[in-house]
């Protein structure tokens, strides 16, 4: 039976894997063994069929070995604590975006550095929802056209979290009242979609505030549009399906942002 730190390595969803001084791997948690395996690599699935293996045979890119070197030898000298970047690593169905991290591995008794730690994290979600905002404030710095403007909202905002549905509700000047300006998405007829919609973007607005609700397909969100001292609107989105508490974090995060930028550029 596995000891139990080597349990929670293990149970861990990153991966994880280390080498000596001169780079031959020393062990890898399961993580990345079943990476390998789903990504090319079934010989690697097993501890035992890799272990002692030079990291540097697997390196063909001379700049990314010299970054893995530069990176080792600071960590060495002690100049840092740990080294990070993002790199892509895309699969034929998907793009992927990865953080790697790599820390000194010391000897318990003296200090000395003996090996070093690497860990790589999926941060493709992440990173999907800042490519969102990035685009969508370049989108907002170019002439205000609403319609585009509305459409590259709710094209960054399915790209980014999954969204299936979006809407903009604007405040009439006339009578204060909501007006639904964009939609897409939505099956409902207008009048219908609008009595769905109406009353959480209302909601939002009075809280000034993210505002949910479960509905059967799934979770309908919105937020207000504020620019300056002024409320002009609310955005809405709905995601199917049951969304994970941190799916949902990340999509009312992502909105809320998404609805202040318009305002601001609109007001």
């Amino acid at each position: 039976m596995l000891d139990f730190s080597r349990q929670v390595l293990d149970a861990l969803p990153l991966t994880i894997y280390t080498v000596d001084l001169e780079g031959r791997i020393t062990s890898a948690n399961r993580s990345w063994s079943q990476f390998a395996s789903d990504n090319g690599a079934p010989a690697l699935e097993h501890e035992s069929s890799f272990r002692g293996q030079s990291l540097w045979a697997s390196i063909s890119d001379p700049s990314y070995r010299q970054q893995l070197q530069d990176a080792m030898e600071l960590l060495r000298l002690g100049k840092v604590p740990r080294v990070s970047w993002e790199f892509p690593c895309s699969s034929p169905e998907e793009e992927r975006v990865f953080l790697m991290q790599i820390t000194p591995l010391r000897d318990p008794a003296d200090g000395q550095v003996v090996g070093y730690v690497f860990s790589t994290v999926d941060i493709t979600p992440s990173h999907r929802s800042r490519e969102a905002l990035i685009d969508t404030g370049i989108a907002l710095s170019r002439t205000i056209d609403l319609d585009r403007v509305f459409y590259e909202v709710g094209h960054q905002l399915g790209r980014a979290v999954g969204a299936d549905a979006f809407a903009v509700l604007l405040v009439r000047e006339s009578d204060a009242g909501l007006e639904r300006s964009y939609s897409t998405g939505y099956e409902e007829s207008p009048p219908l979609l609008d009595v769905r919609l109406t009353p959480l973007a209302h909601h939002a607005i009075e809280k000034l505030d993210v505002v949910s609700r479960v509905t059967e397909r799934g979770l309908d969100v919105a937020a207000p549009m504020r620019g300056g001292e002024r409320t002009i609107g609310a955005m809405t989105m709905s995601i199917q399906g049951q969304p994970s508490r941190q799916a949902i974090e990340e999509a009312q995060r992502v909105l809320a942002t998404l609805a202040a930028q318009t305002a601001v550029a609109i007001e």
